[in-house]
């Protein structure tokens, strides 16, 4: 039983509970663990959330989403993670998308990875996470402006673009540029 697992760990930094078939969570849970700086829930497909309650991790500087829920992301109040340096959300399909990219934090946020999370939004919101180094948009659809959008804001170190599809606008503008 998690509740009873966790109860007096006021003081734990780091909590990896991945891979460990969670299907039930809730805030409630978590609420003593004040300290918290990394927390790993990675490859768990959590079906429910207790309460209605979010999940704030004001301490949080890590946070691994990656194949685990939709609704686990949506409950999370990243905003409040003051922070938060590395989020990890790949292998999700990150909806709503407009209200969780919105809720990053802007001054801290270094490391995003978004690989293959069905990318369905614009990527405008990137140029207000000034602090934001490294991105991972790899195994997503996305169209040339989208690309040509990222080139311009040049203050990545890493940018991983691997296996990306370009959208039929992107491929017929190269063909065309191909053909001079």
């Amino acid at each position: 039983d998690l509740n009873s697992s966790l109860k007096g760990l006021k003081s734990l930094s780091y909590l990896d509970l991945s891979s460990n078939r969670l299907e039930n969570v809730s805030a409630r849970q978590f609420a003593d663990l004040t300290f918290l700086n990394g927390l790993f829930l990675q490859n768990n497909k959590i079906k429910t959330i207790g309460g209605q309650q979010k999940f704030v991790f004001a301490s949080l500087v890590k946070l691994s989403l990656r194949n685990t829920s939709n609704e686990i992301i949506s409950a999370f109040n990243l905003s409040s993670s003051k922070y938060l340096e590395q989020l990890d959300l790949s292998q999700n399909d990150v909806y709503p998308a407009r209200e969780i990219m919105s809720s990053l934090p802007n001054r801290t946020l270094m490391y995003l990875n978004l690989r293959s999370t069905n990318l369905s939004f614009s990527l405008a919101f990137l140029a207000r996470l000034t602090t934001l180094n490294e991105l991972d948009l790899s195994e997503n659809s996305l169209r040339l402006s989208e690309i040509t959008y990222l080139l311009s804001i040049n203050r990545f170190e890493t940018g991983l673009l691997s296996n990306v599809n370009l959208s039929s606008e992107a491929v017929e503008m190269y063909d065309t540029v191909g053909e001079d």
